[in-house]
């Protein structure tokens, strides 16, 4: 096994770190397959956006442009750690499965 994803997420817009109560901050996230490469076949695609952690997920619908998806977190979620996954067309990002 080579130990690298199928498929990849890039965070191009916003921080790892959340106040808060912050609902106006962009999150951007492209779109990767495995060599790094802009996925544009899913341009124009509907996807879903997963954040998670232990205590609960949130899910946000989008759509796919210039291979990135981008969000807003409109309401407070709680305090903690959270993964992004999001998915669009069968496909899973990242592949990890985290």
């Amino acid at each position: 096994m080579s130990g690298k994803n199928s498929t990849n997420l890039k965070q191009t817009k916003g921080g790892e770190v959340i106040k808060q109560g912050d609902s106006s901050s962009i999150f951007e996230y492209e779109l990767l397959d495995y060599d790094g490469n802009k996925f544009s076949s899913l341009n124009g695609k509907n996807a879903k956006i997963k954040i998670a952690n232990a205590k609960g997920k949130k899910t946000i619908e989008t759509v796919v442009e210039n291979s990135k998806v981008q969000f807003k977190l409109e309401k407070i979620l709680p305090a903690g750690i959270y993964q992004v996954e999001v998915e669009c067309d069968g496909f899973i990002f990242p592949s990890d499965k985290s």
